[in-house]
This record gives C-alpha cells, structure tokens and sequence, in this order.
C-alpha cells in the first residue's frame, strides 16, 4: 500500500476505512472495548500509517472536518493532533476538544501515545494536565493519568506524580486502572520509592488492588519485587 493510496481528506477517509477493514479483527477488538458500536476492525499499526499520511497533508481542514462516524476515524483524528507539526498551544487547543470525544479507554490511551511532542515544555503541560487530573470524569482522569505515565516518569517527577494520582477524585472504572496502571509503572521504575508509597496508606483499597494487580501483571517488575507486593499489608486511605 503506497502513501499515494493514503486518504488525504476527512471526506476520503469514510469511504477508504470501511474498505481495508476485517471483520475478524472487529470481532476480537470488540470484546476488549466493550461499548462501542461503531468500530470496523482495522488494525492500530495501518491507523497509525494512515494518520501519519495525513498529518503531512492539509491537517488543520481534516481536523476541522473529521468527526466520529467510525471508531478508527476517531482514533486517526487523536493521532494525527499528535503526529502534525504545529506549535504546542496550537496542540494543546486540539487537544482540550479531542478529550471531550474520548469515550473508552483504547482511544484514550493511542491519543495519549501520540502526544511525544509535549515533552518540549513539561512546566506547561503540567499546568495544562492538571484540571484533568483534578477531574471527577471517568476518561478526562484516564487521559490525565495516562499523560503522566507516557511522558513525565522521571525521579524528579516521581513525588508529585504519585501525591496527584492519589488525589484524583474519578471514581469510576478506567479511570482508576488508568492510576493504577501508571503507578505500577512508576513502580517498575522506582520500586523502592513507590513501596513505600503504597505503604502508606494514601491510596483507597480498591485503587491499591488494582495497582497491585497491574504490578503483578508486569513483565518488567522482578519475581523478588513482584513476592514482596504479594505479601505487603499495607494501609489504605479512609476516604
């Protein structure tokens, strides 16, 4: 498939998706994002091709006319904001309106994937995460959550990041996996540090099942770290 069969507008990319899609991918990729009804199945790499493709193009008139008529189409309109040359306040307005589209957690987390190009200014983008963070909204949090882990972990970092995902008020489902999953990846990192902050007792106890789990889930925490976990009795918050 060459780059010259790529859609090059938001008009061309709802004829060319239905297209390239499998119906067994569908079927499989369904059951991980429950909820949605309009995904076609096409696999995250050939997304990926097609939004680099056209975040090279004329990004601005295809951001302002793509909308969320298919899943992909809007996973493809999260990476191209991601992938497009632009400067960052110019992103971050792309950004602050694609977070309202965001309704599970795969395209959360692919939008959050594609946003490196935030690391130019982390004092700003910060600032800019931090309502998101504070949020009580199931995937403004996620999105919150899932930035900070993509692009801020750091030793530097480390403190603040743990003090705000253990503030953040969401309560509801993905948002608390996606805290959960980003502590445990501080803890792969940090392990001692992290220990003792789940010692603690500033996480509630089901949020600190859930970062157990992911813990336990990983492939780059150790067996000695991952028995350690297994046998902590730590504190939970009473809030």
């Amino acid at each position: 498939m060459s780059a010259d069969s790529l859609p090059k507008t938001a008009a061309e990319l709802l004829e060319y998706l239905p297209a390239i899609a499998e119906d067994s991918y569908r079927e499989f990729s369904s059951k991980l994002v429950p909820g949605v009804e309009n995904m076609l199945g096409i696999r995250l790499p050939l997304l990926r091709r097609i939004a680099k493709s056209l975040a090279k193009g004329d990004f601005r008139a295809f951001l302002s006319q793509s909308g969320n008529t298919w899943f992909e189409e809007t996973m493809i309109r999260g990476m191209v904001i991601g992938y497009a040359r632009m400067d960052l306040e110019e992103r971050l307005e792309y950004v602050k309106g694609f977070v309202t589209d965001i309704t599970n957690w795969s395209v959360c987390d692919s939008f959050c994937a594609s946003l490196t190009s935030v690391r130019v200014d982390p004092d700003r983008v910060r600032e800019f995460l931090m309502p998101y963070l504070e949020s009580d909204h199931e995937y403004e949090a996620r999105f919150g959550a899932v930035m900070l882990m993509d692009h801020f972990v750091s030793e530097p970092n480390l403190p603040w990041i743990l003090e705000t995902l253990s503030r953040c008020p969401a309560r509801d489902y993905y948002a608390r996996m996606g805290i959960a999953w980003a502590i445990s990846v501080c803890f792969a990192y940090f392990p001692e540090k992290v220990m003792d902050f789940l010692q603690d007792g500033r996480l509630d106890a089901d949020t600190l099942y859930k970062t157990q789990r992911k813990i336990l889930e990983s492939n780059r925490v150790g067996a000695e770290w991952k028995r350690q976990i297994r046998a902590a009795k730590p504190k939970v918050s009473k809030t």
